[in-house]
């Protein structure tokens, strides 16, 4: 099993008038099954996921509002997770580290 963690690289945004930014939402997915959520609260850039057994993951992470709505589109990676070390490539905007 291995620990997962996701970090972003955010960059200021403004939102309109009136929008409280809330969490960040990080998931890991197995296909189309979320097997885990986290809500992230400031400084909103990173999450680790433990336990992970060896396989073919999807992470995406959403910015939500105060009342979890989404603010903008989520942010995607794919990777495998494998006994051996593995490279990944992902967009300029997160990262992904997985340690056995």
């Amino acid at each position: 099993m291995s620990t997962v963690t996701v970090t972003l690289t955010l960059k200021t945004q403004s939102f309109p008038n009136g929008t409280n930014p809330g969490v960040m939402r990080f998931r890991l997915m197995q296909g189309a099954t979320v097997l885990s959520t986290k809500n992230v609260s400031a400084p909103f850039t990173s999450a680790t996921f433990s336990g992970v057994d060896d396989g073919d993951y999807t992470v995406t992470a959403q910015r939500l509002n105060s009342t979890l709505g989404a603010l903008g589109d989520p942010l995607s990676a794919s990777f495998t997770v494998a006994a051996t070390p593995v490279l990944v490539d992902v967009p300029d905007t997160m990262s992904i580290e997985v340690t056995p």
